[in-house]
């Protein structure tokens, strides 16, 4: 699959017959809901605030708790991430991105 010319550290090349094999291979191994190896996380408790249950609702489905916890962003880079993530297939209306995206530039902005 790794192109001779181009190391997999920088993108591993994966040609049309190798798609069906390598999606089925990452969906059953790292896909929603599939522990990951080693120890369990430690529990998240979000911060109240509008868009709290969004999060934890919606982030959460794809994504620990912990990791939108540990982010540090400013709240333009936080609603460009709702948004890449709305486009990738997040069930959220443009009303629930909005208030997302303010509740995470809250809670873990940057100042």
């Amino acid at each position: 699959m790794a192109s001779a010319s181009r190391p997999a550290g920088h993108g591993a090349q994966v040609g049309p017959e190798d798609i069906e094999a390598v999606v089925s291979y990452l969906t059953t191994n790292f896909g929603p809901g599939v522990p990951l190896p080693g120890p369990a996380p430690a529990p998240v408790t979000l911060p109240d605030g509008p868009g709290k249950q969004t999060v934890e609702g919606g982030c959460a489905m794809c994504h620990g708790l912990g990791l939108v916890a540990a982010a540090k962003r400013s709240p333009a880079q936080w609603q460009l991430i709702v948004n890449k993530m709305v486009f990738y297939g997040a069930p959220l209306s443009p009303e629930q991105a909005n208030t997302v995206a303010a509740y995470l530039g809250a809670q873990f902005g940057t100042k």
